[in-house]
């Protein structure tokens, strides 16, 4: 989205310059003119002259006015986007510490049922902000949070690291959530010599809306 108003915004900024160029000239030629109607005495060219320099100075202000709305709006795409790719850098530096904690402490559980099942949890109540444990998945975290009580961390501070991979993912790769739909849409308009993966990928995400409501 950002890249298309980016894009949008360079397009008409570049629209002004030829037009501010040609009225700067034409003012340039005007005060030229009337420096020679003044020179020659001769008011009534003077006061066309003026005129004339009145107007074209009206239009170039107003190229100056839009041209700056444009900037303006610029300036503040582009400080959105420094803010993202801060935030973006700051998650990034410790997404992979993250997940290479999970690999330390998935050894530690030792049953892949028992951490698969407390992971996807976990995440689910993180991305959905779910206030409390289905009554099926309690066992399962409880397994994991007496692990964790062994490295000197309680449940809700690895909830934390998890929101923060998390946020640090949706960073990088978008908002699934909201993303899913349109990259769904987007398969209407896949290019017909590639039909052979439209149909698996078409097939992906009947998987992922079936993942949300079995698991």
């Amino acid at each position: 989205m950002e890249t298309v108003t980016l894009n949008r915004l360079i397009q008409q900024d570049s629209k002004f310059a030829k037009p501010f160029e040609d009225k700067c000239v034409e003012n340039k030629r005007l005060i030229k003119t009337l420096k020679q109607n003044i020179y020659d005495q001769d008011f009534n060219e003077c006061t066309k002259s003026l005129k004339d320099l009145k107007d074209n100075t009206k239009q170039v202000i107003n190229i100056m006015e839009q041209q700056r709305v444009v900037s303006n709006d610029l300036i503040d795409l582009s400080k959105r986007l420094l803010n993202k790719l801060e935030i973006k850098n700051a998650l990034s530096e410790y997404r992979d510490w993250i997940s290479f904690f999970n690999k330390r402490l998935r050894g530690q559980v030792g049953d892949f049922n028992v951490w698969s099942k407390a992971q996807s949890a976990i995440y689910n109540k993180v991305e959905n902000s779910i206030a409390n444990y289905s009554t099926s998945e309690r066992d399962y975290v409880l397994q994991l949070e007496t692990v964790l009580t062994n490295v000197h961390m309680t449940l809700e501070e690895y909830e934390i690291l998890i929101l923060v991979k998390f946020k640090s993912n949706c960073e990088f790769h978008g908002d699934r959530s909201k993303t899913r739909t349109e990259a769904k849409e987007k398969l209407n308009s896949f290019p017909n010599n590639m039909e052979g993966f439209k149909n698996a990928l078409e097939k992906l995400f009947v998987a992922l809306d079936l993942c949300d409501n079995v698991f």
